[in-house]
């Protein structure tokens, strides 16, 4: 047993060696004990898409998008088991506001990667920024058609109401073999 530690207490220090070495080679810094910090493709993207002045501008606070996870629970709760209409409404506009940021910022990408010099690798961002606005569409799709048919039943308690007329015998004088006495 004693063997066997001495062996580990070798190799840890050999190990840690190879690991800087390879962090050292990976970040391609001479003697790197932290690694470099890479900046993001779209600030790469915008940078490159700079008219040449040198504008000093604040950058803009990061918005978080309104539809989160629990927005998607009570998105799924809504279309399956149904919700108030106010709720519905609720609902439909976040996923509305969602979608006019993320048009946004796709058209913002889609003018820095034309008007930049240097080819951009954004075309996966493009995709999924199209993918995610597809998706909120077609949710926002089925919240309109679920308001719709929710709207619907209003009117088809309304008419059921109206030919039932609170038990008046309304419908049953049509019904065969009952007979209406006229005054």
């Amino acid at each position: 047993m004693a063997i066997s530690r001495r062996s580990a207490s070798i190799c840890l220090p050999g190990t840690i060696c190879v690991a800087v070495i390879v962090v050292g080679w990976w970040t391609k810094e001479d003697a790197a004990f932290v690694a470099a910090r890479r900046q993001p493709a779209l600030a790469r993207v915008i940078r490159a898409a700079s008219t040449g002045q040198h504008e000093v501008s604040q950058p803009q606070p990061l918005v978080p998008p309104e539809v989160n996870y629990y927005t998607n629970q009570a998105i799924m709760e809504c279309l399956n088991e149904g919700c108030p209409i106010e709720v519905l409404d609720e609902l439909e506009g976040k996923l509305s506001r969602d979608e006019a940021r993320i048009k946004t910022s796709l058209e913002e990408l889609r003018h820095a990667q034309e008007a930049s010099f240097e080819p951009a690798d954004v075309a996966e961002v493009l995709g999924w920024f199209d993918s995610v606005l597809a998706n909120s569409r077609s949710i926002r799709e089925q919240l309109q058609s679920a308001k719709q048919a929710r709207h619907g039943l209003h009117g088809m308690r309304f008419v059921s109401q109206f030919v039932n007329g609170g038990n008046s015998g309304f419908a049953q004088q049509f019904v065969k073999g009952n007979s209406v006495s006229y005054p």
